[in-house]
């Protein structure tokens, strides 16, 4: 008993002193102090995380890319049903039959009668097929040419690949992400816009294929036009007559025509998501991304680095020698005297396209030049490194 009751003095007699307030203030300041100095450093990590995501997903499309051309003889990927073929004994009849059948021109003949309209069924029953979803929900669109925006459907289909999916959207792209959500879609975006046509964006994506990757380079003077050139607004295109003689113009291109493949851009982001805090539109010299070349590899270029391209409609006309001598970031002499393509942004924030919301930006080095997206020589061009390619003598 004597034992214990020391044991229990020597307790009593050693109590622990508290915390003040002031202390107590101190750590919580302390503590405050170090979650803001680690706060930006997540939020930097996290917005590298997902470059890197961006960076794979388009990585894995340019090996896709590779695979298709072995399978199929050199072709590049796009659009291939054709005029008469789609009508014929064609595998996939049953399958397109309610895409082509229904479908006539005002003058009474049927959908298939060139190569436009079985390009626009063929991505119609891509995204039936690849959604398993309620078909009178994705109506057959007319007026449409899907090659621009919707030839990542080939190779989703390809690759067999369910829709819609993450791989064609970058992970900064918000807008896009949101409209996975088949509901949160039809009832947000729907329900401002014509079901019967604009359905198809929630299978859009966020990376873009330069146009000569499924048409002709370019126009020679006096020819009818056999290829797709800038519209009025960075969202809108020319493109052949939808009629019979503009059968064969898309859908031809092979691996073979391509010049410089690790210097001629295949895809790339209308958007530039990843540099500031703000997007840029991809023309904008600020701009910088993650950019697909032909032979697969993914590198972070800046705009101002790229060459200004060209007029796919006016190939032989070459800038005077001493504007093709002048920075690459000098857009102001190659609009006046390059005959480069000119592109008007006009964004919609509706579809994830910024405005430049921060106080004191806007267009840098305007007017914007089509740089990548109108590479001077098409798939025999160069977008980096190599100067423009001299196209006086285009045959």
């Amino acid at each position: 008993m004597h034992s214990l009751n020391t044991i229990v003095g020597r307790g009593e007699g050693t109590g622990r002193k508290g915390f003040t307030l002031i202390e107590l203030l101190v750590v919580i300041g302390i503590i405050a102090l170090l979650i803001s100095l680690l706060l930006p450093a997540l939020g930097s990590w996290r917005k590298i995380g997902r470059k890197m995501v961006c960076t794979t997903q388009m990585k894995q499309m340019g090996v896709a890319t590779h695979s298709y051309t072995a399978d199929f003889r050199d072709k590049l990927y796009s659009f291939t049903w054709v005029s008469g073929r789609a009508q014929t004994a064609d595998a996939e009849r049953a399958l397109i039959s309610d895409c082509i059948d229904v479908c006539v021109t005002p003058a009474g003949l049927p959908a298939a009668s060139n190569d436009t309209r079985t390009s626009m069924a063929q991505a119609v029953s891509i995204m039936r097929r690849r959604t398993g979803e309620d078909r009178t929900l994705m109506p057959l669109i007319e007026n449409w040419i899907p090659h621009v925006l919707y030839t990542h459907l080939v190779l989703q289909d390809y690759i067999d690949q369910r829709l819609p999916a993450k791989l064609v959207i970058c992970p900064e792209d918000s807008t896009r992400l949101s409209w996975l959500d088949r509901n949160r879609f039809r009832s947000e975006f729907l329900a401002q816009e014509d079901p019967t046509t604009q359905w198809r964006w929630r299978f859009s994506s966020s990376y873009i294929h330069v146009t000569t990757m499924y048409c002709p380079d370019g126009t020679l003077p006096g020819q009818p036009q056999r290829t797709v050139i800038q519209g009025p607004a960075h969202n809108t295109y020319f493109v052949p007559p939808a009629n019979a003689s503009s059968n064969g113009l898309f859908g031809r291109r092979v691996f073979s025509d391509i010049a410089f493949p690790s210097n001629k851009v295949q895809m790339y982001d209308g958007q530039d998501r990843h540099s500031a805090k703000q997007q840029y539109f991809f023309a904008d010299k600020r701009a910088r991304q993650p950019l697909l070349m032909f032979d697969q590899s993914v590198n972070d270029l800046a705009t101002k680095d790229a060459n200004h391209g060209w007029r796919p409609d006016a190939p032989r006309s070459m800038p005077s020698p001493g504007v093709i001598s002048q920075p690459n970031s000098n857009a102001q002499a190659w609009a006046q005297q390059g005959n480069v393509t000119i592109i008007n942004y006009d964004p919609n924030p509706r579809y994830g396209e910024s405005r430049f919301s921060q106080a004191g930006t806007g267009p840098a080095n305007a007017p914007y030049t089509g740089v990548f997206a109108w590479t001077r020589g098409g798939l025999k061009g160069s977008d980096f490194v190599l100067g423009q390619i001299n196209t006086a003598q285009w045959q």
